[in-house]
């Protein structure tokens, strides 16, 4: 009897383990950009917007026309102007960082296009998927 529980909890644990590894596909440095990247670019509008931004961040980064990690993309010259102001070095409200694990969790950009990888004051790309507060998000 001893056994089959033992076997039992090494059984339970794995399936835990291999459940948690599946649900998060992403690393502290990852949630600390993103979040930060959301809070600087979005943290005065709406939720719709921040998430959008956030969408867009996560989109580019599993785009093949853009840099393959969150900090790449958020740092790659000439499309965050929010990098080093005083609203990036910030600490993001938690409400902001709940949203960036939301986003990078498997599934959490699920719904919106692949090519949803521009966002800016102005119309890009080849279409608006969407204009929230004034920014447009574009489709490539």
């Amino acid at each position: 009897m001893r056994f089959k529980c033992s076997l039992m909890l090494i059984t339970l644990s794995a399936l835990i383990t291999a459940q948690s590894a599946e649900a998060k596909n992403y690393t502290k440095e990852d949630v600390k950009y993103l979040a930060k990247a959301i809070n600087a670019e979005a943290g005065n509008v709406s939720y719709e917007c921040q998430k959008l931004v956030g969408v867009v961040i996560v989109k580019r980064r599993d785009h093949k026309l853009f840099p393959n990690s969150i900090k790449k993309v958020v740092h790659s010259p000439g499309q965050y102007a929010c990098i080093g102001s005083d609203k990036w070095e910030e600490k993001p409200p938690k409400s902001i960082k709940k949203l960036a694990k939301k986003l990078l969790k498997k599934g959490g950009v699920a719904g919106y296009p692949d090519n949803l990888v521009y966002q800016a004051n102005f119309i890009q790309g080849t279409s608006v998927y969407a204009k929230v507060d004034g920014v447009y998000f574009c489709l490539r």
